[in-house]
């Protein structure tokens, strides 16, 4: 990655849009224009896939597969396969600045399913969708079939399907459901040709703007997944494919009491005798899709909590070893080229330390995690090494705006020691002012934060389902004074 850059947090729900969601539309290329203008060279997005438990991008059901909903219909429509009447006069929110997921679960597929319907008389003999299917089989036959299986057995997670073979994926099984559900499959997969048909031109238009675009994967995958359905050795399960143990943390910085992420742990040993295949095929796709790879939750490749199914409480967790630097010398000797930034945030001791460091990658700074101590805390700017990304906060963060508000009287006296600020609290500017002068690499904001919004406006709150991911910005967000004010920083922090 070149030297000294900025960029903006800002996922693709929450851009503006008429629908309800952020799309690959209209309003991504204008803050694609809006970056540039910025003199930003990156846009970082949260993971691009299905939402799953709570509407959470980091529960998705593929670890491949895109999200329907940031399909964007106006293309669609540009394109013949849908006609304006179709979606332009739903009522697609109760409010423009949240999401609202129960209308898009009404709406959203009965119209994709219509220009489904409209494509597929000519679809098979559309080369370019023949070339995708073909590209991209070892995948999407897993995927399509297990979305339309998930709708035969009426949204049922698949341990709970009541046909013992295809839920073991006997051959007789798959061929037979195969057969029955090809349209629904073939449904499944025209939506996933139409997503990256929409991203890749989106990509390239931000490259040819010469913005990078930063794209993030969650390190575990749900139970409710093609990913644990398809290869079950991968992970810790018993012999009904029930997880022995559950993913997790034990309390820290963003939740006092510990969380329980549910999802299935892996089975390292049998990953290391397949040479991390399962972890490479994915890696490699997410290289392609982005240019940059933030990859959540790093540390977990050393040391990860497991907490036991049959006493699943947060505290009752064991931490297990995980292949560490083998599993990056396999990364680092099969796909070079991958740029990664490791979300080392957590509980770090000297060996997790020595590992993210010896990874190479860029490592992750917090400013909102640099005021509790002193001087030598690890995300005070002066502690930095080059070859780091900093943030105001992330996506898991309360915004600069509700922060300021919650500070203790200690974390408000270290604050005035290291930022430069007029008056008796500092501002959002100062927080991003202290960000683009430290010596990190890169520095990343999130648009909210560049706004000055509230702690509504936050994207998630760690240990909570309800009210997540539902933040968009209102539609005169992308001003030209906000753009003139961030190009201004970066250029006197030469970024």
């Amino acid at each position: 990655m070149e030297n000294r850059g900025a960029g903006i947090l800002m996922h693709i729900s929450s851009l503006p849009s008429p629908y309800g969601i952020g799309d690959m539309g209209i309003s991504a290329y204008e803050f694609i224009e809006f970056l540039k203008k910025a003199n930003q060279k990156y846009w970082q997005v949260l993971p691009i896939g299905h939402t799953g438990l709570g509407n959470s991008p980091y529960q998705s059901c593929s670890s491949y597969a895109g999200n329907p909903y940031f399909i964007s219909l106006d293309l669609l429509s540009n394109d013949g396969l849908l006609e304006k009447e179709d979606f332009v006069h739903q009522k697609w929110y109760r409010d423009f600045n949240s999401i609202d997921y129960k209308i898009l679960d009404k709406l959203r597929y009965k119209i994709l399913r219509k220009s489904y319907n409209n494509a597929k008389s000519f679809l098979k003999n559309t080369k370019k969708y023949n070339i995708f299917i073909a590209k991209n089989e070892y995948w999407l036959n897993d995927y399509s079939l297990y979305m339309a299986l998930k709708k035969h057995f009426n949204g049922e997670n698949y341990t709970h399907w009541n046909d013992e073979k295809i839920k073991h994926r006997e051959a007789n099984a798959i061929k037979y459901y195969s057969d029955l559900l090809l349209d629904e499959i073939d449904f499944w997969k025209y939506i996933q040709y139409i997503f990256y048909n929409q991203w890749f031109k989106l990509k390239m238009h931000a490259n040819s703007r010469g913005i990078k675009i930063i794209g993030d994967i969650p390190i575990y995958v749900p139970l409710d997944s093609v990913d644990v359905w398809s290869e079950p050795k991968v992970f810790l399960l018993d012999k009904n494919n029930e997880p022995q143990f559950i993913s997790g943390c034990p309390p820290d910085y963003f939740s006092p009491e510990g969380q329980v992420w549910g999802t299935p742990v892996y089975n390292w040993e049998y990953l290391r005798s397949q040479n991390y295949k399962w972890w490479i095929n994915r890696l490699k796709f997410m290289g392609e899709i982005f240019d940059i790879v933030r990859l959540d939750h790093f540390i977990g490749l050393h040391t990860f909590y497991a907490i036991p199914c049959e006493n699943n409480s947060q505290l009752r967790g064991v931490f297990k070893r995980a292949d560490g630097m083998k599993f990056i010398d396999s990364i680092k000797t099969n796909i070079p080229n991958v740029n990664i930034i490791a979300e080392d945030l957590g509980g770090l001791n000297n060996e997790i330390t020595e590992f993210v460091r010896l990874s190479g990658y860029y490592r992750m700074k917090v400013l909102q995690f640099a005021f509790d101590t002193d001087e030598n805390n690890p995300y005070l700017s002066h502690n930095y090494n080059k070859n780091s990304v900093v943030y105001t906060g992330t996506h898991d963060n309360n915004t600069i705006n509700g922060w300021l508000n919650e500070l203790s009287q200690k974390q408000m006296d270290n604050l005035k020691i290291y930022v430069d600020f007029q008056g008796e609290k500092p501002n959002n500017w100062d927080l991003i002012r202290y960000a683009y002068e430290s010596n990190a690499d890169i520095s990343i904001i999130p648009m909210q934060d560049l706004l000055n919004l509230p702690e509504h406006c936050r994207m998630n709150t760690p240990g909570t389902i309800d009210g997540n991911w539902e933040w968009r910005a209102d539609k005169n967000a992308f001003s030209n004074n906000l753009a003139h004010k961030l190009k201004c920083l970066t250029n006197i922090y030469n970024r």
